[in-house]
């Protein structure tokens, strides 16, 4: 009856918290949520540029990022996975 074809549904992740709340560069936080499990792209956003974090999958609703290097104030955690980037109320950083 099918063609063999499989086809994958994804949800576009959404970042709910980041423990701490506030970080010094380098440090590292975690960002809880709902689907980042195959997380391809974090990064912290006060506008343009963005500037991306490395991080690493710890469960299916956690991550561990290490906070870039960028000047003190308040940011915008986005995740990107193969369902989207994050939009919808993302959580503020405050990078010291």
């Amino acid at each position: 009856m099918g063609n063999g074809c499989v086809c994958t549904f994804y949800t576009a992740p959404s970042a709910v918290s980041v423990t701490p709340a506030a970080q010094l560069s380098g440090q590292n936080v975690a960002i809880s949520g709902t689907c980042p499990l195959d997380a391809t792209a974090v990064v912290l956003s006060s506008g343009l540029p963005q500037a991306p974090a490395t991080f690493v999958n710890l469960s299916p609703a956690q991550i561990l990022a290490v906070v870039p290097a960028v000047l003190p104030g308040t940011y915008s955690v986005l995740v990107t996975a193969p369902g989207g980037t994050g939009t919808a109320g993302p959580p503020p950083l405050l990078v010291l």
